[in-house]
């Protein structure tokens, strides 16, 4: 197996085809991340991290448990404040894990979020 951390691709360009250059005789592989660079110092281009399988190779199934904690019933729940990236991933680690929480906003109601969003953009 061979490992490709973050490859730079067009946004016409095929992965398969950059794969095929880089090891001919590949067959498969796991895409690990990709990620959009749109920053006004390049044209917008995929950054892309791949396993590659070559002939021969499979790639194993890979299987992560998530260890569930016994949280007391009677316990506080987390408090987490604000829905943003940080906010809703920490919510959702919780809650796969089994801990209740609670996740506040001080935002407006969703649709009317939307709303000034659009506007914002037009």
């Amino acid at each position: 197996m061979k490992s490709f951390r973050d490859l730079k691709l067009s946004l016409d360009e095929d992965l398969e085809e950059k794969l095929a250059w880089l090891v001919p005789k590949f067959s498969h592989y796991r895409v690990r991340r990709k990620s959009i660079d749109a920053r006004r110092s390049t044209a917008p281009h995929w950054v892309i991290s791949v396993d590659v399988y070559e002939e021969g190779e499979e790639p194993r199934d890979e299987v992560f448990e998530i260890e569930r904690i016994n949280f007391p019933k009677s316990a506080a729940k987390p408090l987490i404040i604000g829905s943003g990236p940080a906010g809703l991933f920490a919510a959702i680690r919780l809650v796969e894990r089994g801990v209740p929480c609670i996740l506040l906003e001080r935002g407006s109601i969703g649709s009317k979020r939307i709303q000034c969003i659009n506007r914002f953009w037009r």
